[in-house]
């Protein structure tokens, strides 16, 4: 018969290790909760594992240790929670520096510790440490210390433990890291949407987040205010419904080009229907929000009422307009002789400076004729005033219709008139003035018959710088000769 196979029993180092690997698994699975008791629980445990008295977690930053746990230590007031010192020539600078474990059973006979500045202070006989890291990201150093001798140096298992202490302890930090980022960034984003709110629902013009189809998302109180809706009536509703239809067209135009991406934002002056019937005249800005992969998610639209622009603007156009008609006027009036209705003095001033620029440009000549009205002291003392200054309305009338429409006639004073001929000869000028004098000759609408005498001058370029004054001067003689040679005629001058 086969003999029965007896298991041998587990040797003492391997029921050790059991031990130790059972008392980290306990370890990690619970180590949740306060940072700093999962800090102490780590420190405990490596001190009973490596029988060691004297354990502590270091956080390094910017060159300086900080304490997160310490077991041990009792006489030394440097080596307590919270305590931070700057990284000096220490076991666990030489650690942090390197990122690697450092393991020494006896410092003493280290032929490389034993001269390090760190051991002649405070003499740890014994020393085990490991980088506390995530991924390549150091936290700090977990190091162990103990001021007697070990027999035996420290197994690359021991070590091995020590280091995935170490990488554990880099993970728990790293978790609380990226904890404490995550409650800042949520309290930052609480915040801002706080504040977001806030200016939305309190702006002082109408705020709205509305879909890609139109419907109203979210409004705030101005623009239920300006188109007469409370907010559950405006969400129940979409934009088409409330926008006058004759503005309508471009704002779904615009809309479309948004979306198309081939605007990303517009502005437009549009109506909107307010709740009993009436339109508003609103400034619309509207952008669109899209989602991380570029799916268009809602539009936000500024809603500014514009009704009280509208309406001053349109007063200030009236008043404009109103204004240039009076200044129509007034220049009419500061040009027109208020009697006849034809050009006062001053502007046949401004008129033969034109004219004569004109001429010189093209060469032509001018023609000037001063016609004065016979005997009109005598009318004007039989009929009256009145009927006078009725007459001169009338001669003004007949002498414009004897006239080209490029021909400028003016009262130069009293019953006197100048007409200007712009490219008009001595004939041309002569056949003018005869039809002129022959019009007034023959007017049966005065209450007696008048005539007139008229001067006719020829101012030919070149043009002088008197040549305005001489030419009417010239054209007066004309007219004296042809009141001398018994009036109701004209004469060349």
């Amino acid at each position: 018969m086969p003999q029965a196979t007896t298991m041998s029993p587990p040797s003492p180092s391997a029921e050790r290790w059991a031990q130790r690997l059972r008392a980290f698994q306990a370890l990690i699975a619970n180590s949740t909760g306060d940072l700093e008791q999962q800090f102490a629980d780590f420190l405990r445990m490596a001190a009973a594992q490596f029988e060691l008295e004297n354990g502590v977690i270091l956080r390094v930053e910017d060159g300086i240790f900080t304490v997160l746990a310490a077991c041990g230590f009792a006489t030394d007031d440097r080596i307590r929670v919270g305590n931070s010192f700057p990284i000096t020539a220490s076991f666990a600078r030489t650690v942090a520096v390197s990122g690697k474990n450092l393991a020494s059973h006896h410092v003493s006979r280290d032929p490389v510790l034993r001269d390090h500045p760190f051991y002649g202070l405070n003499r740890p006989e014994v020393y085990l440490g490991s980088p506390v890291l995530f991924g390549r990201r150091l936290f700090g150093v977990i190091a162990m210390m103990g001021p007697d001798p070990r027999a035996q140096p420290f197994s690359p298992a021991e070590i091995a433990l020590l280091d995935l202490m170490g990488q554990t302890l880099g993970g728990i930090m790293e978790r609380d890291r990226l904890e404490r980022e995550r409650r800042i960034a949520d309290r930052a984003r609480r915040e801002a949407n706080a504040m977001l709110r806030t200016a939305f629902d309190f702006a002082p013009i109408g705020m709205a987040l509305v879909g890609t189809q139109g419907q109203w998302l979210r409004v705030n109180r101005a623009l239920c205010h300006l188109v007469g809706y409370t907010e559950e009536e405006l969400l129940a509703r979409d934009f088409q419904s409330v926008t006058h239809p004759d503005d309508l067209h471009n704002d779904l135009e615009q809309l479309g080009a948004v979306l198309s991406g081939a605007i990303a934002q517009y502005s437009m002056e549009k109506r909107y229907i307010h709740k009993d019937g009436h339109s508003i005249w609103a400034q619309l800005s509207v952008a669109l929000v899209r989602e991380a992969d570029g799916t268009p998610r809602c539009f936000v639209s500024q809603i500014l009422g514009i009704d009280a622009q509208k309406t001053l603007i349109a007063a200030l156009e009236r008043q404009g307009e109103e204004l240039r008609t009076a200044n129509d006027k007034l220049k009419q009036l500061a040009s027109v002789d208020p009697l006849t209705h034809i050009l006062n003095r001053r502007a046949l001033r401004q008129q033969l400076d034109a004219l004569k620029q004109e001429a010189e440009t093209t060469g032509q000549p001018l023609a000037f004729l001063m016609a004065d009205v016979d005997h009109f002291k005598a009318y004007n003392d039989a009929h009256g005033h009145m009927e006078g200054d009725k007459a001169l309305r009338i001669i003004a009338r007949k002498i414009t219709e004897a006239t080209r429409a490029s021909d400028v006639v003016g009262r130069f004073g009293g019953e006197e008139f100048l007409v200007v001929l712009p490219g008009t000869d001595a004939e041309g000028a002569v056949i003018i003035a005869e039809r002129i004098r022959a019009s007034i000759a023959t007017c049966q609408e005065m209450r007696a018959p008048l005539t007139v005498s008229i001067g006719v001058h020829i101012l030919a370029a070149p043009f002088g710088h008197r040549a305005i004054n001489q030419a009417i001067a010239q054209a007066d003689a004309a007219l004296y000769g042809a009141k001398h040679a018994g009036r109701d005629r004209v004469e060349v001058g």
